[in-house]
């Protein structure tokens, strides 16, 4: 998620440390369910990134995060490509004269 909280896999009470390795993304809902203990969820971060939730009844669903890197553009299909180009074509030609003032 690229707008997430970025958390703690290990709590910070627990270590006193703060480091780029040790946080994880975590949705809102899932940063609660990961900091309301009461609630019975755990959390298992793994080495590649990716996160299991275990719930109460035992269920566990891992997510793995996007690739990391810039968020770039996707690039024209050729069709997108094809379109561009034929209304430049068809597009009245411009002048490039002074106004006639």
């Amino acid at each position: 998620s690229r707008e997430c909280d970025r958390d703690h896999a290990t709590p910070y009470a627990k270590t006193g440390r703060t480091n780029l390795t040790g946080l994880v993304p975590y949705c809102e809902y899932h940063h609660i369910i990961k900091d309301t203990p009461t609630w019975g969820w755990t959390t298992t971060p793994h080495p590649n990134g990716s996160v299991t939730l275990t719930t109460p009844t035992g269920h566990r669903y891992t997510t793995v995060p996007p690739a990391r890197g810039p968020i770039t553009p996707t690039p024209p299909t050729p069709t997108q490509a094809q379109a561009q180009a034929q209304a430049q074509a068809q597009a009245p030609a411009r002048t490039h004269e002074p106004p006639p003032y």
